[in-house]
């Protein structure tokens, strides 16, 4: 798989297109069954026990991270992380209310490199999101749709009692124009960027109907944030503060040592795998020979159960067959 990827990325290189170093590939699993974060640009960001994604930017001439506003707010100390870099006493220098949106900057970030790229060519594009959902501790990149007539206000998206909610708080505005999708952004995800196929950012992922469960969410348009400095807006802040609203993504925190044995599946994928999250890592632990996988349960004695939305059978994995 990774020859292919070379193979693309020189083809890609020669058709003019940005350089692999400039762009954020999804992660490929490395020759020990774990994941590693191939986008170096990419962050998991963590705030008291707040745990969303955050990304490389250069605002105003200067680098830092671009993450959701909601995830940082009020937080005294907050750290980014993947396993190639990691930075911490970030502080908020910028904020977008309106969008959502923060700016965290430190001495170290200066010396980071340039970030990714903004782009504001999200039509007919193919579009992804690539985060840390649920506050896992690696990257996960998936594609992601844009709805029937994806620029909509806000407000049009929303659940009545999400619609008062955000109405009340001011931040993200209802007014405001965003990108609805449909694929799963989930808990985790605030703050992720939404890129084009090339590795550009279009938007930030933001939140959900029914707290993800739906597949149905937003994100915040780049070429729509208008940063201000964050000093002055700091009584408004401090209200923002108080608040968690349900619509807005942001995975809790655990120790590692309580947290369960985590399987998943990605129905995106045309052979289906099943996927192992112990101790935060993920692990790939079965391969269809054939047919994608929508859904998967395991029993308390180990069991492996999963099944296919095209047909009408549950299958049980046994020593590596499908019963």
């Amino acid at each position: 798989m990774r020859t292919r990827i070379v193979i693309a990325v020189l083809a890609l290189m020669c058709a003019g297109i940005p350089a692999a170093a400039d762009l954020c590939p999804p992660p490929l699993p490395t020759g020990t069954e774990e994941y590693a974060d191939d986008c170096r640009d990419v962050f998991r960001v963590e705030c008291r026990d707040r745990v969303l994604t955050g990304f490389l930017a250069r605002v105003d001439g200067r680098v830092g991270i671009v993450t959701a506003l909601h995830g940082v707010v009020g937080c005294s100390r907050i750290a980014a992380f993947n396993l190639n870099r990691s930075y911490r006493d970030l502080k908020i220098s910028k904020v977008d209310i309106a969008s959502d949106a923060a700016f965290l900057v430190s001495s170290q970030l200066d010396r980071a490199g340039q970030g990714i790229d903004y782009s504001n060519q999200y039509q007919n594009e193919e579009l992804r999101v690539l985060g840390y959902p649920q506050g896992l501790e690696y990257q996960f990149s998936h594609r992601v749709e844009p709805s029937i007539s994806p620029l909509r206000p806000l407000k049009t998206t929303l659940e009545p009692q999400d619609r008062l909610e955000l109405e009340d708080r001011g931040s993200p505005d209802i007014q405001k124009t965003i990108l609805s999708l449909s694929g799963a952004i989930q808990h985790g995800y605030s703050g992720a960027p939404i890129l084009t196929w090339s590795g550009e950012v279009v938007a930030i992922a933001n939140g959900g109907l029914k707290r993800g469960t739906v597949d149905i969410g937003w994100a915040m348009l780049v070429e729509q944030i208008r940063w201000e400095d964050a000093r002055p807006q700091e009584a408004e802040l401090e209200r923002l503060a108080g608040g968690k609203p349900s619509a807005l993504f942001g995975a809790q925190a655990s120790p590692r040592s309580t947290l369960p044995p985590l399987y998943i599946t990605d129905s995106g994928n045309n052979k289906g795998r099943i996927y192992e999250v112990r101790d935060g890592r993920l692990r790939e632990i079965y391969v269809r020979p054939r047919g994608r996988l929508y859904s998967v349960a395991v029993s308390p004695s180990g069991q492996i159960y999963f099944s296919n939305a095209n047909d009408y059978d549950i299958y049980r994995l046994d020593r590596g067959d499908e019963v």
